[in-house]
């Protein structure tokens, strides 16, 4: 202990510096502190967006609750018949995607788009009974994927966030 104690009190009298080692430590433990600053509230708003997706993909559906028909005793009619139905209401629209029904008691699910628009079109399977209409770019779903890929800035949040992830690995 003696040894120690008069080694320590030798370099305190010669007023040696910090080594360039140690000051080194310093600087990149303080960047390493402002980097946090920086990562963590995008790391917490892609959390948060990521569980909204999540829960709307996983729990629901991407446009909201389930839409539910009555299963018929014969077969569901074609998806041409389907498509027909949807096109015959909004005649101006293209028909981009078809999404099946996941069991017998949900409707079928046409996508449109529409004068800049983009619509969500539930179909009876078995009647061609257009059920409900959404605006894809009004729900849930796509509120939390528009902030959690661009934080509602374009290319400007895209790129905010894409350093925020070089800076959290």
């Amino acid at each position: 202990m003696k040894a120690v104690a008069e080694r320590a009190s030798a370099l305190a009298d010669a007023g040696t510096k910090p080594s360039s080692h140690s000051s080194f430590h310093a600087v990149a433990w303080r960047w390493h502190f402002y980097a946090g600053l920086y990562v963590v509230p995008f790391l917490l708003m892609l959390a948060l967006t990521g569980l909204v997706m999540v829960f709307f993909t996983g729990f629901q559906t991407r446009l909201g609750p389930v839409v539910t028909v009555n299963p018929m005793d014969h077969a569901p009619l074609p998806v041409s018949a389907q498509a027909k139905a949807v096109l015959e209401l909004r005649s101006q629209a293209t028909l981009r995607e078809y999404i099946a029904p996941a069991a017998p008691d949900r409707a079928s699910w046409f996508v449109v788009a529409r004068d800049g628009t983009t619509e969500a079109v539930a179909v009876d399977p078995y009647t061609a009974q257009v059920l409900q209409l959404v605006d894809k770019d009004q729900t849930w779903f796509a509120w939390a994927e528009k902030i959690h890929g661009t934080l509602l800035l374009g290319d400007v949040g895209d790129r905010l966030i894409e350093i925020a992830a070089g800076l959290a690995s």
